[in-house]
């Protein structure tokens, strides 16, 4: 029988396993590489240098996501490489990489991958541009909300949602007429994008969203955050339908509390009374968010007996019931980070 290998290697294992016969071996090593002690970096590199060389894909994209993590200027030409590399993976973690290095070089992969005519290189590279400054992503997402393929426009108006609202004034006109976007997908995510800002011109698209369970979550935080009253009545209906996830009730009455529907406090409490613990920490959260305190009896409950709610937040939510004074209440309409649920899965 063929030993299993270990879940995380030591540092020295894994510097070992680097060459080991067995390839679950070596994949374990390449991901435990990449994050070296200072010491012994050079070791790491050398060995992740050898596993990028891997006759296993999936070997050689955890080896080129550890040399990303190490941020090692000497390995972008094995990026470089690797952009023609047959496993998608392996293609994926250059880019990546690439983007976190975000030098001169670094970027001139990106840029390759945005231009590529492959789908897939042009959706990383805009994957890899995620969390840097706006004024490295603006225009190059910017350019990539005109792009054929559905999936890289929605990754492009997902990416500058998560620019401050300031950096992203020049973007607001570009994804806002993405909400015509004959696939709903994309039309959607420009939506969560532009309520990123506090823009509700995508309310429309965001309340037919509500139904799809992709994007329940973000849709329903943002129409509350929003304050779109037209919102209220399918709010509502979410709680109506007891079959969903108390995760699901939780957001749907964390909005209603938004737009002042008495809905919305009796909602939160019985996800905090729920069987079920999915949402009950999220519901905690709301309650402190939004200072309700007339769930105050509830989360001192919770406190006693958690039953699966997470203790430090009902701490923290206790907190902001205790001392309203260090914490806006939350009720302004102003923009959270939604992060949309929507995962392209039509490429290789």
């Amino acid at each position: 029988m063929r030993p299993l290998p270990p879940l995380t290697p030591s540092f020295e294992a894994a510097l070992r396993d680097a060459h080991a016969t067995g390839m679950d071996f070596r994949l374990a090593a390449a991901l435990r590489l990449g994050d070296a002690p200072t010491p012994d970096r050079e070791a790491a590199l050398t060995a992740l240098r050898h596993l990028a060389a891997d006759a296993m894909g999936p070997i050689r994209a955890a080896a080129l996501a550890s040399l990303g993590l190490l941020e090692d200027m000497d390995s972008l030409p094995l990026f470089d490489r690797a952009l023609s590399d047959a496993d998608h993976g392996a293609r994926q973690a250059a880019l990546e990489a690439a983007g976190r290095l975000r030098t001169r070089g670094g970027l001139a992969l990106i840029d390759r991958g945005l231009a590529s005519e492959r789908v897939e290189l042009r959706y990383g590279a805009v994957a890899a541009l995620r969390g840097a400054s706006a004024k490295l992503v603006g225009k190059r997402l910017a350019a990539r909300l005109r792009d054929d393929d559905p999936a890289v426009r929605a990754a492009a108006a997902e990416g500058l949602g998560e620019l401050d609202a300031a950096d992203a004034k020049a973007y607001r006109e570009p994804i806002a007429r993405l909400l015509q976007d004959p696939v709903e997908d994309v039309a959607r995510t420009a939506a969560l994008a532009l309520a990123e800002w506090g823009d509700a011109r995508g309310v429309a698209v965001l309340i037919g969203a509500l139904a799809d369970r992709r994007f329940t979550l973000d849709v329903a935080d943002a129409l509350g955050r929003l304050g779109a009253s037209e919102a209220r009545d399918p709010l509502e209906a979410l709680l109506d339908r007891r079959l969903l996830s108390p995760a699901v009730h939780a957001e749907a009455a964390g909005a209603l509390c938004r737009l002042g529907s008495e809905r919305g406090p009796e909602g939160l409490r019985g996800v905090l009374r729920a069987l079920r613990a999915d949402g009950r920490s999220r519901a905690a959260e709301l309650v402190g968010e939004l200072q309700l305190r007339e769930l105050l009896p509830e989360l001192t409950r919770l406190r006693r007996r958690p039953r699966g709610c997470d203790p430090g937040v009902v701490e923290r939510a206790l907190a902001k019931l205790e001392h309203p004074e260090l914490e806006p209440a939350g009720c302004e309409n102003k923009s959270a980070k939604l992060g949309s649920r929507l995962r392209p899965d039509t490429h290789p």
